[in-house]
């Protein structure tokens, strides 16, 4: 095929760029090493190969290819604007903060001044630049970046008003939303529900229906009604968040999937020396499957998620039998297949009320046939959950243990844990197993 535009006499340059657009980045980047074979200065081409290797994650790469543009035309402002971001992706703030010092004074570049003094922690400075790049565009990134610059200064009303801004010149994107709900609860939390009580109502006004506002609607005025979060919600979050998700969760210190390895290990040992099949609830991108694996010789393991994009990132990992993409309740009261061990992993923290779900993986255990699982902790040991503003829910100790006896569990072991931290502070939870009477 690439031969067919060389013969043709095509812009290379040109085929390549209409690649990219496609997001066919193979394609687009064989046409461009292709040209560059006979044109190797040609600075179209090596922008194309270098902009495909950053899309695809390979920033060392695409620095070079940066480079050999700026060696040929060093005011070049987009190869001067890829090497800051470039940098930034591999973790250099100070080198992209002196490339910066060479960009012109343009909306573009200013937005890229707020990215790196953002990963810097210069917030105030941050924000200044990513207040003059939101005056001189209509760019829905550069309002999410401002509000969240804003918010580390504790400026909460520009803060707001900069997330709403974000949702509105997005159409109302998935990731906007998430944003906005994000400053909404955060602020709540570091100042009080007035000072986010009048954007609050109107963003749930605006865009009531949507899973995310009903989400946060139900966090900030709780109802009797509301006893898990929306599938569609779910969805849209772990969708979001796929591609920084083991990143992020590394920074917070996540470790219910150690947790529960560990508690198999010194409860149930037989598990993982023996032919097991197991199930992996909300298995995201493969993390709980990673530690099962380090500790188990002879398993088949099943994983179940909401999130298409976590579930590709599960399949990469090759330690699942089988993956589907399903609410694991539902999934739970379909199948027909039993396991020998059920896990879940940070994920009853989208479950209020248990007892459907007990019940269902009750069912789909063997005899004597052990769950494990984390909760987040309710800070009201009297009530049985409760929903925090982060749309999380929260469990009490006795209303799980509880639940678990009435389902038909024995042998059951509590331990209270940190999961993970949030906000600097550490998130308290309770690591359950259990077995099937």
């Amino acid at each position: 095929m690439f031969g067919f535009f060389l013969s043709k006499g095509k812009d290379i340059a040109a085929e390549a760029a209409a690649a990219y657009r496609r997001e066919d980045y193979a394609s687009a980047l064989k046409i461009a090493q292709m040209g560059l074979q006979r044109q190797p200065r040609n600075q179209s081409l090596l922008a194309i190969a270098g902009n495909c290797f950053f899309v695809q994650g390979e920033y060392r790469t695409a620095l070079d290819f940066y480079q050999k543009i700026l060696q040929d035309d060093p005011h070049n402002p987009e190869a001067q604007i890829n090497r800051c971001e470039a940098l930034l992706f591999l973790n250099q703030p100070a080198e992209a903060w002196s490339a910066a010092q060479d960009l012109p004074d343009t909306p573009q570049a200013q937005l890229t001044r707020g990215k790196i003094e953002m990963a810097r922690e210069h917030y105030a400075a941050a924000e200044n630049f990513l207040t003059r790049a939101a005056a001189a565009g209509q760019c829905f990134w550069t309002y999410n970046l401002l509000s969240q610059a804003a918010q580390k200064n504790a400026h909460w009303q520009t803060a707001l008003e900069a997330a709403w801004q974000a949702v509105k010149l997005s159409g109302g994107l998935d990731s906007q939303h998430l944003n906005m709900a994000y400053t909404l609860y955060e602020i709540a939390s570091e100042t009080s529900l007035q000072t986010v009580s009048e954007m609050l109502q109107k963003w749930l006004a605006e865009y009531a229906g949507n899973p995310i506002v009903e989400q946060s609607r139900n966090a900030f005025f709780p109802s009797p009604e509301y006893v898990r979060s929306h599938p569609e919600y779910v969805t849209a979050v772990f969708d979001n968040f796929a591609d920084s998700f083991e990143e992020i969760l590394s920074d917070l210190h996540y470790c219910a999937p150690q947790l529960i390895g560990a508690e198999i290990h010194r409860r149930f040992p037989e598990f993982l020396l023996s032919k097991t099949r197991i199930l992996d609830l909300g298995c995201g991108t493969g993390l709980m499957g990673k530690e099962i694996d380090s500790r188990c010789r002879n398993y088949h393991m099943d994983g179940v998620d909401l999130s298409a994009e976590m579930l590709k990132k599960a399949a990469a990992k090759k330690l699942y039998e089988n993956l589907f993409l399903e609410d694991a309740e539902t999934y739970l009261t379909t199948t027909s297949q039993q396991y020998d061990l059920i896990t879940a992993a940070d994920v009853l923290t989208y479950f209020g009320a248990l007892e459907n779900l007990f019940a269902a993986v009750a069912e789909k255990l063997v005899s004597k046939g052990v769950f494990v699982f984390t909760v987040s902790a309710a800070p009201n040991a009297e009530k049985k959950w409760c929903q925090h503003l982060s749309g999380r829910f929260l469990h009490s100790r006795s209303y799980v243990q509880n639940t678990l006896q009435k389902c038909g569990f024995c042998n059951i072991n509590c331990q209270s844990s940190v999961l993970r931290l949030e906000g600097g502070n550490d998130v308290s939870g309770f690591l359950f197993s259990a077995q099937k009477t």
